[in-house]
């Protein structure tokens, strides 16, 4: 059963991560006075400094979708599953946070653009951590 649930799962995760990256190009936050701070894509790498958070998110989501192509090979996937659920997770939660770490006088709100980028790397990462599960419990 694994031989046929984990590839599924696998390709499920792929499609959602497909999905976030576009999500990532909607406006992501905007701050008290309703001013758009911009893009997921422009919050990581716009503005005149970089924030060393934002930018560690960003790869980590960018690692987390080149080792779901790792998942694929049968005789690793127990572990690869498994650390691409913790980047594609991690790289969710500061997804989240990085309107927060910009240097705004105001406060910031994230919008349903980065909300929903970050539930569907949240919910990548869980099916990749299903399929490590699966490939933990199987007997085979």
């Amino acid at each position: 059963m694994k031989k046929f649930l984990s590839p599924i799962l696998n390709i499920i995760s792929m499609i959602l991560v497909g999905i976030a990256y576009g999500l990532g190009g909607i406006t992501a936050a905007h701050n008290v006075a309703q001013h758009s701070i911009g893009n997921y894509y422009q919050i990581v790498w716009g503005g005149n400094s970089l924030i060393a958070l934002n930018v560690v998110g960003f790869f980590l989501i960018v690692a987390g979708s080149a080792f779901l192509l790792l998942v694929f090979i049968p005789k690793c996937r127990k572990y690869t599953a498994f650390l691409t659920a913790g980047l594609l997770i991690a790289g969710g939660v500061l997804a989240l946070m990085s309107p927060a770490n910009l240097n705004s006088t105001l406060p910031v709100y994230n919008q349903p653009g980065l909300i929903g980028m970050a539930s569907l790397l949240f919910a990548a990462g869980f099916f990749s951590l299903l399929i490590s599960v699966i490939e933990f419990a199987s007997k085979e």
